[in-house]
C-alpha cells in the first residue's frame, strides 16, 4: 500500500478523492535572468483519475521581478509509458493562489500530443508569484501499470528571453488510478480507512467508512461500505453498506 498522504490514497489504482495533496520533490531554479527571480518546477504526487477531464502532473512557480510576457513553455512526456494515452495538455494560472480549480485561468491547450511540445501564447505576468498547473487527460482504456510524466524543459519570455531550468532529479511519474469514491458521492460526505482484500480467486474488495454528515469520528452517522471488481479493478460494482452503524 502507497499512502499519499492522511485520507487520500491509492490502493491498487483505486482512489477514494477527499483533499488536496502536497508535492513529490523534484524541483529547480532558473538561469540567471534580469526578469525572473526563480522558477520551481514540482511533479504533483497525485494519481491521474481516468475519468477527470483536468489532472495536474506538474505545478511551476514562477516569480517575477519585472513585468513580462510568457510567450512559450517547452514540456516533456518522456517519461510517459504510451504517448498515445494522453488525450489532451492544458496549462492554467492561478496567480498568488496556490490552489488549483475549475475556476483556474486556462493558458494553454492542446490535443496534439507528442513527447516533446510547444505550448504557444501570451500569457502577461506582474512581478510576484506566479503558479502555473499543467494538466492531462488521459484516456478510459489507459493500462493502470502506466505511468505519465510531464516536465518543463523551459520559457521563453518577450519573445527572445529563453529561461531553462536547472537540473533536478528525474520524475517518478504519475500512474493512473480509479476514482472509486469521491467527496459528496451518493450523498456522502467523506470516505475514511480504507481497505483492499483479493481472494483466491482475484476479485477485489475494498471497503471503507461512510462518513455521512462530515468526516469526524463516531459518535456520528458512519457505515461501512464496499464494492467488487472482478476485472482487476477496471470496473466496480455499485457500493453496498454491509454494517449499518446507526446515526
Amino acid at each position: 500500500m502507497k499512502i499519499l498522504v492522511p485520507f487520500c490514497f491509492l490502493l491498487s489504482s483505486i482512489v477514494l478523492t477527499n483533499c488536496h495533496t502536497p508535492n513529490r520533490t523534484g524541483s529547480g531554479t532558473i538561469q540567471n535572468t534580469s526578469y525572473v527571480d526563480s522558477v520551481v518546477v514540482m511533479e504533483a504526487s497525485l494519481p491521474v483519475l481516468v475519468d477527470r477531464a483536468e489532472n495536474v502532473v506538474t505545478i511551476m512557480r514562477v516569480h517575477v521581478s519585472k513585468p513580462v510576457q510568457l510567450n512559450r513553455l517547452n514540456i516533456s512526456l518522456k517519461g510517459t509509458t504510451d504517448i498515445g494515452d494522453v488525450e489532451n495538455v492544458k496549462v492554467y494560472e492561478t496567480g498568488k493562489s496556490d490552489k488549483f480549480n475549475s475556476n483556474s485561468t486556462l493558458v494553454y491547450s492542446t490535443g496534439d500530443v507528442k513527447k516533446e511540445m510547444s505550448l504557444t501564447g501570451k500569457l502577461e505576468l506582474e512581478p510576484g508569484i506566479h503558479n502555473l498547473w499543467i494538466t492531462v487527460k488521459v484516456r478510459p482504456d489507459i493500462k493502470l501499470t502506466n505511468q505519465i510524466s510531464v516536465d518543463c524543459t523551459s520559457l521563453l519570455l518577450n519573445e527572445n528571453i529563453r529561461v531553462i531550468p536547472k537540473p533536478h532529479e528525474p520524475f517518478g511519474g504519475n500512474r493512473p488510478g480509479i476514482a472509486l469514491r469521491s467527496h459528496g458521492q451518493d450523498g456522502i460526505d467523506t470516505y475514511r480507512i480504507p481497505g483492499l482484500a483479493t481472494t483466491n480467486k482475484g476479485t477485489l474488495i475494498a471497503v471503507y467508512d461512510n462518513r455521512r454528515n462530515g468526516s469526524v469520528d463516531l459518535q456520528a452517522d458512519v457505515d461501512v461500505g464496499m464494492n467488487r471488481s472482478t476485472d482487476g479493478g477496471k470496473t466496480w460494482s455499485p457500493m453496498k453498506v454491509i454494517m449499518d452503524m446507526g446515526t
